[in-house]
């Protein structure tokens, strides 16, 4: 030990005893005016301790300082870590339970000899000739690490899994899109945390993951993969594509979670039949009906046999349960039409626009135009239910006399019903009762159990009705077994 002492500041330094070592320990300097006895009681721990140091670093082994420095992991707890924590999103605030893991780099094992700063060779938590280190690979949804040797032969790296901490939801939809699983309702850019990678595709069921699109030409598309042409939150400056369940875990590099059965089910599409009979009841669970080919299919054409006594829809998915459109109530409904000369007037034109407007305006360019022009677009909309209807119609027009110039038809496209009256010539006055009987009759003469009455009046002038006409109406449909529904609209 050497101690000097200088006038302004003193130095105390420590020094190795043997001439191999040129390094200092420890040097301590502080100024003079400062100096008092807890600063002096404070330099004789340091040299203390330091001199308790360096006899054990001359006279004895010692531990490394070191962590293992060799490749992969050197221990995974089996048991996760659980915390209890709060999800806060865009529509819910709620607590769940966090898994995560806990993956350790262990201290180096191999003792320095005395005399010595270090060992020889490389850090090691083991001195065994073989050390087994796990594989370093980590999931990206969940920050797992594969619990397989490092090198392992398998193709796939395998883990548990747990909370997905390092994704967010991405909605189809405006920003007000929600994707709803047990329960929960999550929006765009909303934490994943709440779910565990290797149990949320079976929460959700049939489903597409979407990731960022790996190509700008268009050669993503493909059986396992459909581009998004729309932007979608989160980073909407991003294409993203539809993937399948299986190309999703093919890119994660890691072995698939679920089983056998569930992997064949997320292979089909995900899309679900409309009909409102698959929807839950306050005394039954929902039933959905999916369609019945792979994910991401061509359409496929509305009369494909493949279906069996199923149906395809609009947009080319085949469902093996009943058109839904074919359960839905159907009606004949019966349009009663003044036809009388102050139907002529042209204070209302039929719309300029609409695909009926050159054949309606060739002979009414005027109120009864206007008339046909909305009958028109009503029978459109009714017919764009899958090119079909179970509705039937009647056209009774009317004014002094009254004459059903369409009865019961069930089966003509809007086209051929407007050509039936649009060439109608007007004139007369009116007669109200002579064309609720008529209507009448229409409804007796072709009445099916299977279709309720609905009656729709329409006339821009004014006419007594006879209280007893609108009884008998009434109360034959109810004989009949339906309750009629009727409309009365003027326009005058």
């Amino acid at each position: 030990m050497e101690v000097k002492s200088s006038t302004p500041a003193r130095s105390i330094a420590m020094q190795p005893t043997t001439t191999s070592m040129m390094r200092t320990f420890v040097v301590i300097t502080r100024h003079a005016q400062s100096s008092a006895s807890y600063a002096a009681d404070f330099a004789l721990w340091e040299i203390i301790f330091t001199v308790s140091s360096i006899a054990l670093y001359i006279f004895a082994k010692h531990h490394c300082p070191h962590s293992c420095e060799s490749p992969g992991i050197c221990r995974i707890d089996t048991e996760p870590k659980s915390v209890e924590t709060t999800f806060v999103g865009v529509h819910e605030t709620f607590q769940f339970t966090k898994y995560t893991q806990i993956a350790n780099r262990l201290q180096c094992v191999i003792p320095i000899e005395p005399g010595h700063l270090g060992h020889e060779g490389a850090h090691s938590h083991s001195k065994a000739a073989d050390v087994f280190h796990f594989c370093d690979a980590e999931c990206n949804n969940c920050g797992y690490i594969c619990h397989l040797p490092l090198n392992h032969p398998q193709a796939e790296h395998d883990t548990k899994h747990g909370s997905m901490q390092n994704t967010s939801w991405a909605v189809e939809g405006d920003a007000s899109a929600v994707v709803e699983i047990q329960g929960r309702k999550y929006a765009a850019r909303d934490a994943g945390t709440p779910h565990i990678c290797s149990l949320v595709c079976s929460q959700i069921g049939r489903h597409a993951h979407i990731d960022y699109c790996r190509s700008f030409d268009g050669s993503c598309q493909g059986n396992e993969s459909l581009h998004i042409e729309e932007r979608m939150l989160p980073n909407a400056h991003r294409p993203k594509d539809w993937i399948s369940h299986k190309l999703y875990w093919e890119r994660t590099g890691f072995r698939d979670p679920y089983s056998r059965e569930e992997q064949a089910e997320f292979t089909r599409c995900d899309v679900q039949c409309a009909g409102k009979e698959h929807e839950a009841t306050s005394s039954a669970p929902a039933r959905p009906s999916f369609c019945i080919l792979p994910i991401f299919h061509p359409p496929q054409p509305l009369d494909w046999t493949g279906v069996g006594n199923g149906y395809v829809s609009k947009d080319g998915h085949a469902f093996s349960c009943a058109n839904p459109n074919t359960l839905r109530q159907s009606f004949h409904v019966i349009f009663v039409l003044d036809r009388s000369s102050s139907m002529g007037r042209k204070d209302r034109q039929p719309l300029a626009n609409a695909p009926s407007s050159a054949v309606i305006m060739a002979d009414n360019n005027n109120r009864f135009g206007a008339v046909l022009s909305a009958l028109h677009g009503f029978w459109l909309s009714r017919w764009s239910i899958n090119n079909t209807r179970k509705d039937a119609y009647s056209v009774i027009l009317f004014n002094a006399k009254s004459e059903a110039v369409i009865q019961n038809d069930f089966a003509s496209s809007p086209d051929v019903l407007l050509g039936k009256i649009a060439p109608i010539r007007l004139g007369g006055g009116t007669y109200f009762d002579g064309a609720l009987k008529e209507a009448q009759t229409v409804m007796e003469n072709h009445w099916a159990n299977d279709r309720a009455p609905v009656v729709i009046f329409l006339s821009d002038g004014e006419c007594e009705v006879s209280e007893p006409v609108i009884y008998d109406i009434c109360n034959r449909a109810v004989a009949l077994g339906q309750v009629i529904r009727m409309s009365v609209m003027n326009q005058s």
